[in-house]
């Protein structure tokens, strides 16, 4: 049976009209690992392994890989991230096609390490704001300008167990 002209076409108008669902889909995957030397074929050799169990001391390295699975690209995508409780950030370790901030506060504010100051009261009894070292790092902030549709990437930071 054939339908009417006036019946096609509305379908096609339909059709034509239905807003296109074009939209990022930011996934991201988290892995915890620490270097330990192996030997191999005679050599000794770095090697990242799972890090199930950490000793004090120890440096654990967090790799987060992302990908935009959508059809479009993400802008401005953030990361944060908290510095794991009874861990320091390792001084200059964040990497990433990204501009990097840190917080002293919980993630209530962020920065740049210059900029990341705190109160302590001095020898002399006086109250002074002094630069805060990685040690005092509570949270890092990724934010990465665009991650195009189909586009991955890896961000990375370390710690040292206290």
């Amino acid at each position: 049976m054939q339908r009417p002209f006036s019946t096609t076409l509305a379908l096609v108008f339909a059709l034509a009209a239905a807003p296109v669902f074009a939209a990022p889909k930011m996934t991201m995957e988290m892995k915890a690992e620490k270097e330990v030397v192996v030997v191999e074929k005679g050599k000794q050799v770095k090697k990242r392994v799972e890090a199930k169990s950490q000793a004090s001391g120890e440096v654990v390295i967090y790799t987060i890989s992302y990908r935009n699975e959508g059809d479009e690209a993400a802008t401005n995508v953030r990361f944060d991230n908290k510095v794991p409780e009874g861990t320091a950030y390792v001084a200059d370790s964040a990497t990433g096609k990204a501009d990097i901030t840190f917080s002293i506060d919980n993630g209530k504010s962020y920065d740049k390490p210059a900029n990341l100051k705190y109160e302590i009261v001095n020898a002399k009894g006086e109250k002074e704001m002094v630069v805060a070292p990685p040690e005092k790092y509570t949270d890092i902030r990724w934010i990465l300008p665009q991650v195009a549709a189909g586009g991955s990437g890896q961000i990375v930071y370390e710690v040292r167990i206290k």
